[in-house]
């Protein structure tokens, strides 16, 4: 599972990137072009034999981008001396996720949904999508339409990409993306306005993309959850197949 899981990210990640640059094997750098950490990737898929000489390569790639990245990488991949070497080489630890899978043909289809909700695929009104997420995450602006004309340019190069929107009374409250890549899917960007929280309409949002997922003939589904989000993924299904740590390169005047 975790090969597919793999699968699905690359894909996403490639899709998003204005430049990407294989490192090594299953070892690669993604740049998005939106200036922030969190959403740019240096992606290790397997153990490297020389993991310093692996990291230093992915921090001269951002280096010369001038960007700040993330790292997550599976804890099975993680030895003893894994923490060591990324503080040695100025890393900071991040709050740890979760990738996980859920078999589709184990999930029930969506059924209606109330007369004041409806759900659209808003691949050509994107800022409708973007809204929700900025609102949960707490975005600039700047940062949102950054990351909006990140997946418009997605669309443009035929990324399947399939961008929902729900909306509460016409507003759009809340958003995700649901990708497909050789009849894998997986879901990404998935955000509540901060006032319409803990209302369910998440989860209807969820169900509706895993339907959607079913449509377009996917047999499996993956998405990276916060460690405190796994129980909201699990009620649909989902099972946990790693667990990931995330390590922190921020690039400034005071690094080399």
């Amino acid at each position: 599972m975790i090969i597919n899981y793999n699968k699905t990210l690359n894909c996403f990640l490639t899709s998003i990137s204005k430049q990407y640059c294989v490192i090594d094997d299953d070892i690669r750098a993604y740049y998005t072009g939106v200036p922030e950490a969190y959403l740019n990737f240096l992606s290790i898929q397997k153990n490297p034999v020389a993991l310093k000489e692996v990291l230093n390569r992915g921090i001269d790639f951002f280096i010369k981008l001038n960007q700040s990245f993330i790292i997550d990488i599976e804890e099975t991949l993680c030895a003893a001396y894994t923490d060591s070497i990324f503080k040695e080489l100025g890393f900071i630890q991040g709050e740890s996720s979760v990738s996980m899978h859920l078999a589709l043909k184990n999930f029930n289809v969506h059924s209606t949904l109330p007369d004041n909700i409806s759900i659209k695929c808003t691949n050509n009104h994107l800022i409708d999508w973007i809204m929700p997420g900025a609102g949960a995450f707490e975005l600039s602006s700047e940062m949102a339409m950054a990351y909006l004309n990140v997946h418009k340019n997605a669309l443009e190069n035929n990324a399947l990409f399939h961008h929902y929107t729900l909306y509460f009374d016409h507003q759009a409250v809340s958003s995700l993306t649901l990708s497909v890549c050789d009849g894998l899917a997986r879901i990404d960007d998935v955000g509540t306005l901060p006032d319409f929280q803990k209302r369910g309409l998440g989860s209807l949002l969820m169900k509706y993309a895993l339907t959607k997922a079913i449509e377009f003939n996917c047999t499996e589904c993956f998405l990276c959850a916060s460690i405190v989000g796994t129980h909201l993924y699990e009620k649909f299904g989902f099972e946990v197949i790693s667990e990931n740590r995330c390590y922190v390169y921020e690039i400034n005047s005071d690094k080399d």
